[in-house]
């Protein structure tokens, strides 16, 4: 669906979505349309600017492995053009802050925390009424709520036309190009499409800037899973192994100062080097060494097989060191063709690993 934005508050726009969420009320016995303008329904596949997108829980273990960002995560979307679609997660608030003192939301792995400063890409969204539908007021999202750049959102508050309080800012994004997240619902089931009025999105938007973000915005995900009427599959369900990890992500991720935590690591790591270098220890690590994993662990979020691993070291030789997993057991196994030898025999074998 192309983005059209004619500087307008979108009055006709609201009209449209109340109508078809009050039909779908009737049709579906849902409490799709209230009294005070509040109302949450299952859009089915229907992306538009303004609608959430909700992370389908259907794969055995979701985004719980990988991108834990994404689990139980609820996203804007601000942006469907032709090029692509373009959204923000609504419910990862963060102690971080901008330089000003803002608080700050993770939006989205693309021009993130983890990018160099100077790639980062912030996002604010307001709901402030509009001034004659002046442009710098940011793009529509839905009914009043619309989203600019940092930059253009710190330019109104030092005008005086607008407060710190008055913004959501978000570090980064998720984007999809052309036809990727209609395959991703189509193929996986990996979201949830949900229609919701500017009231509701006001509340959720307040209630998750709120949590703790050490939550991780699970109860934002739960309460919009219940009012679409969805029945999430085991992995939805409370305590399950997805929610854990993603809450070590977010100790990661959300709580604190990453430089300072860098800064600690490194000061440990040159204290540890220092350390050997007194003792007179050799540098490296001798082949037949049995080392492992450290807790708490370093590998829950990526490398998950590593994780209370026991390893043997084969070789060091400077550049690079080897060692082989000891308590990983699978159920492959492989088979070993043997050279043919000097009278011409052939012989094979199998061997479990």
């Amino acid at each position: 669906m192309q983005d059209e934005d004619n500087g307008q508050e979108g009055g006709g726009e609201v009209d449209w979505r109340e109508m078809r969420a009050r039909l779908v009320a009737q049709e579906q016995g849902l409490k799709g349309s209230s009294d005070d303008g509040e109302w949450v329904y299952n859009a089915g596949q229907n992306v538009e600017r303004g609608c959430l997108l909700l992370a389908g829980s259907a794969n055995r273990f979701g985004f719980g492995l990988r991108q834990q960002h994404f689990h139980k995560c609820v996203m804007l979307v601000i942006s469907t053009e032709a090029e692509g679609t373009k959204a923000v997660i609504v419910n990862r608030p963060s102690e971080k802050r901008t330089a000003r003192g803002w608080p700050v939301l993770f939006g989205g792995e693309v021009r993130g925390f983890t990018a160099p400063p100077g790639d980062q890409e912030w996002t604010c969204v307001h709901c402030l009424p509009l001034p004659g539908g002046s442009p710098r007021w940011g793009r529509a999202v839905l009914g009043p709520w619309r989203w600019l750049s940092l930059a253009d959102a710190e330019a109104l508050v030092d005008e005086g036309a607008a407060t710190p309080r008055d913004f959501w800012v978000f570090c980064g994004f998720s984007g999809w190009g052309a036809g990727q997240l209609q395959r991703e619902m189509d193929e996986r089931a990996s979201w949830h499409v949900a229609a919701a009025s500017a009231p509701a999105l006001g509340e959720l938007m307040r209630g998750a800037a709120a949590a703790w973000p050490g939550e991780a915005g699970v109860g934002a995900w739960t309460a919009l899973v219940q009012q679409m009427g969805l029945r999430p599959s085991p992995v939805g369900h409370v305590g399950h192994l997805s929610d854990r990890l993603l809450r070590a992500w977010a100790r990661a991720e959300l709580l604190g100062d990453d430089r300072q935590r860098q800064e600690r690591t490194l000061a440990a790591l040159a204290r540890a080097a220092a350390r050997r270098a007194a003792q007179g220890e050799e540098v490296g690590t001798p082949p037949g060494t049995l080392l492992r994993a450290a807790l708490p662990s370093h590998f829950i979020l990526r490398q998950q097989f590593l994780h209370k691993a026991v390893l043997l070291v084969l070789r060091d030789e400077g550049e690079a060191t080897v060692a082989v997993v000891l308590n990983r057991p699978t159920a492959n196994s492989v088979v070993f063709q043997a050279a043919p030898n000097d009278a011409g025999d052939a012989g094979g074998g199998a061997a479990g690993g």
